[in-house]
C-alpha cells in the first residue's frame, strides 16, 4: 500500500499551489478560512496585532502574508472549512472524510466507517 504525504503549508499564491498539483496524482487541496477578526481574536501570539502595527513600531512585522502581503484565496480547493462558523469536530469530521477520498477505498473502510460526503454549512 502507497500513502500520500499530507503537508500543511502557507501557499498564498495560485500558482505555487498549480506546482504541487502538478506532481501530485491524488492532489487534494483543503483550505480553511476565517474571519480576520476572529484570527486575532484566537491568536495567542498577538503575530497579528504585531502585523497590524504602523510600519514605524519595533515590533511590526512585515511581509505578513493576508495583512501586508497578497494571500491569493484558492478558487479549486476539494474542501473549504470555515474555522470561524464551525465547530472543531464539524471541521474535523469535513476534512477526515476529504482526505479519506483520497487516499483510497481500502484505508478509508479501514479507519472510518462509510458515510456520505457531508455539506458543510458555510
Amino acid at each position: 500500500m502507497v500513502l500520500s504525504p499530507l503537508l500543511a503549508a502557507i501557499a498564498p499564491y495560485e500558482e505555487s499551489r498549480e506546482f504541487v498539483r502538478n506532481f501530485s496524482k491524488n492532489y487534494c487541496l483543503i483550505h480553511t478560512e476565517c474571519s480576520m477578526e476572529v484570527l486575532r481574536e484566537r491568536d495567542p501570539k498577538g503575530l497579528y496585532r504585531r502585523a497590524f502595527l504602523p510600519s514605524s513600531d519595533s515590533e511590526h512585522i512585515p511581509h505578513f502574508t493576508g495583512v501586508s502581503d497578497p494571500y491569493e484565496e484558492p478558487g479549486n480547493a476539494n474542501l473549504t472549512v470555515h474555522t470561524d462558523t464551525l465547530s472543531e469536530n464539524e471541521a474535523l469530521e469535513g476534512i477526515l472524510l476529504t482526505v479519506m477520498t483520497y487516499i483510497g477505498p481500502t484505508i478509508h473502510n479501514y479507519l472510518l466507517p462509510v458515510q456520505p460526503k457531508p455539506t458543510l454549512p458555510q
